[in-house]
């Protein structure tokens, strides 16, 4: 029996790491799990964890581990039952969420293969940030420039109300890029010594992106 492989998509916020990982699920066929996507539905359903992590996610702070682990976690050994390549979208964040990351690997058999870590000037991320549309509903993400949605203010795919998310300001911007900065950024050093990291330029297009994270996924 083949081993569940896990693929982590790294970067700061507005990197593009959501973008990539939705066209990466798409073409190889695997499942992507992003924290993001995990706070939103709890946030929507307003849980108590849910109302805990928007009040960090409102500021442009991290949600802390103790928010965090216990779902993704749970989150991976679902996904794990049914499809056996998983990209993770947002964590690890911090250097005990790669720590615990490596636990759950040995825990269930997974192997971690790559971590791609996406960069990109603080200049272009503030204005792609600055530029992105939220679905109210589904939480799919578009942008005034680059993926317009087909009628103003509606989700293409859910017919959802647009909108501007309360931390995609410059100046909560600016304040998540910071705490990417001194928390997340670690992250890179505690993989670099592991032959897994592959850095690339995420200050392209998003098709450009693509083509070399495919070539890297693919290899």
């Amino acid at each position: 029996m083949n081993s569940t492989e896990v693929y982590v998509l790294f970067g700061p916020p507005g990197v593009g790491k959501g973008t990539q990982g939705e066209l990466i699920e798409k073409k190889f066929n695997c499942s992507r799990i992003s924290t993001g996507d995990i706070f939103r539905e709890n946030i929507r359903n307003q849980t108590e964890l849910g109302i805990e992590a928007k009040s960090y996610i409102d500021k442009g702070e991290l949600v802390p581990d103790s928010v965090t682990l216990g779902m993704v976690e749970n989150a991976i050994v679902e996904v794990a039952k049914n499809n056996s390549i998983i990209i993770l979208d947002g964590f690890p964040r911090n250097v005990n969420q790669a720590e615990v990351l490596d636990d759950i690997c040995e825990k269930y058999h997974y192997v971690l293969k790559c971590v791609i870590a996406l960069n990109a000037d603080d200049n272009v991320i503030i204005q792609r940030l600055s530029d992105r549309l939220t679905c109210k509903k589904c939480g799919t993400t578009f942008h005034k420039i680059y993926n317009k949605p087909s009628k103003e203010g509606v989700c293409d795919k859910c017919g959802g109300e647009l909108y501007q998310r309360s931390d995609d300001t410059p100046h909560a911007i600016a304040n998540r890029l910071d705490t990417y900065r001194s928390t997340t950024e670690p992250v890179l050093n505690y993989y670099q010594h592991s032959g897994k990291l592959a850095e690339i330029d995420a200050s392209a297009s998003p098709e450009d992106i693509s083509k070399t994270v495919f070539k890297l996924f693919s290899s």
